[in-house]
């Protein structure tokens, strides 16, 4: 699973560019908003599964103390680069598998978890990803968990007027059933309230699910809308006053805390 991930990562996808889009564009700033709502004072942080650190970067903006974590060395490669380029430095870049984190216990205020809860199909390394984010966190700690939301492709079908033909009518009827897409990698689909599940098996607790986009992406013309800076801020009205029916959208995040100091 690993390799594949890489591989699609490197040969196929080019995740540095994925926010160049519209429903990019709003889900990056709609990050970054939650993120800094809950992230107060300077924090220490790690970002797992940050690709090439978009988020990373914005946040050692800011002054919080950043690490940057992927499976993909092509990402770090990428983002060492941005790094001296612009001179924006984060406090460590790491490639490694979020299932064994080679930090200590209780070493960062804040964990997010990008890319690893929906490139893992089984429950059970999906929960050792969290047991670990919650170990190496702080007591009282944060974690930001983001999934996809299981009716995904149905929404983006509609919206691309896929839905009608068959092939991905019988794609999206296996993912809605199941959660699985069948592709290379592999990828599971979440509903809001398995993630809370999961998160809360994994000894986080305060746990809230939060929407991101929402549905303000399919508005006719989007992409030239958000040209223009008071009708981008009412677009991220719309998806801020959405945010707590994470089901109606493409994406949600569960922020949860470790409220003790035993490791479940």
């Amino acid at each position: 699973m690993e390799s594949k991930v890489v591989e699609y990562y490197t040969n196929t996808f080019n995740e540095h560019f994925r926010h160049l889009d519209a429903f990019g564009k709003i889900q990056q700033l709609r990050t970054l908003q939650l993120l800094q709502k809950h992230l107060l004072g300077k924090q220490k942080i790690i970002d797992i599964g940050g690709a090439t650190g978009i988020y990373s970067f914005e946040l050692a903006k800011l002054g919080h103390e950043v690490d940057l974590f992927d499976i993909a060395p092509i990402h770090i490669k990428k983002a060492k680069k941005i790094s001296a380029e612009t001179g924006v430095d984060l406090h460590g870049f790491h490639i490694g598998d979020a299932q064994h984190l080679a930090f200590s216990d209780n070493s960062f205020d804040a964990v997010i978890l990008h890319g690893p809860l929906y490139h893992i199909t089984d429950e059970s390394l999906r929960l050792r990803v969290l047991k670990e984010a919650y170990r190496v966190m702080k007591p009282e700690g944060i974690l930001f968990a983001f999934a996809i939301n299981r009716y995904a492709g149905v929404f983006y079908g509609i919206q691309r007027e896929l839905i009608l033909n068959d092939p991905y009518f019988e794609m999206i009827s296996n993912e809605v059933k199941t959660g699985f897409r069948e592709r290379s990698p592999s990828w599971h689909f979440h509903l809001p309230q398995e993630m809370e599940a999961e998160v809360s098996k994994s000894g986080f607790r305060d746990i809230q699910m939060k929407g991101v986009v929402g549905p303000i992406w399919m508005l006719p013309d989007i992409e030239s809308r958000l040209g223009d800076e008071q009708t981008r801020q009412k677009i991220l009205r719309v998806s801020e006053l959405l945010e707590n029916e994470p089901i109606i959208g493409q994406d949600f995040v569960c922020i949860a805390r470790k409220t003790n100091v035993s490791t479940p």
